[in-house]
């Protein structure tokens, strides 16, 4: 019976242990690209979060990604090609009004960036479209104030969330 509970507490130290190498290896990334202004890693309890904000993926208004966008996340499937964890791809935007012939709201339009990321990542690079999901948030969850552009920057992003499987037992 020690022995079931001491393997549970290893599974756990091991997921832990799996979690962080995960981290050092994504900041590790960021670091090498220069990405420090334009991606970040959050870590809770739940969740290991990639930010991704302008210019890395798409052009203004537009969900089509682009080279250097492919480029980047060829480098994120590299290092995160062993997880076995679901991944939610979310898209934000900031509150300006979009209607286009192709978009009606930025709700569209966040929906179909991270639509284009999983697309990208299931097709492209191999994970399986089974551990993928995604959501369009739209302009309805902000990290920043609208009133700047540097805060507007901010809310149009892509988060890539690594959700964490912790063993409760």
């Amino acid at each position: 019976m020690s022995e079931r509970m001491g393997g549970k507490k290893d599974e756990a130290k091991q997921s832990m242990s799996t979690d962080a190498l995960l981290v050092s290896q994504l900041q590790n990334f960021i670091e090498k690209e220069k990405l420090d202004e334009h991606a970040q890693i959050l870590v809770d309890e739940q969740k290991i979060k990639l930010i991704m904000n302008p210019p890395l993926l798409f052009l203004s208004g537009k969900a089509e990604l682009l080279p250097a966008g492919k480029q980047l996340l060829d480098g994120v499937s590299e290092i995160m090609k062993g997880v076995e964890n679901p991944i939610m791809i979310e898209g934000h935007t900031d509150d300006r009004p979009i209607h286009t012939t192709q978009y009606d709201s930025n709700w569209d339009l966040s929906f179909d960036r991270a639509y284009s990321v999983i697309k990208y990542m299931v097709s492209n690079k191999g994970h399986s479209p089974l551990q993928m999901s995604g959501t369009g948030y739209g302009e309805f969850r902000p990290i920043a104030t609208n009133d700047t552009e540097v805060g507007q920057d901010k809310n149009r992003r892509i988060e890539v969330n690594i959700i964490r499987i912790v063993n409760v037992n």
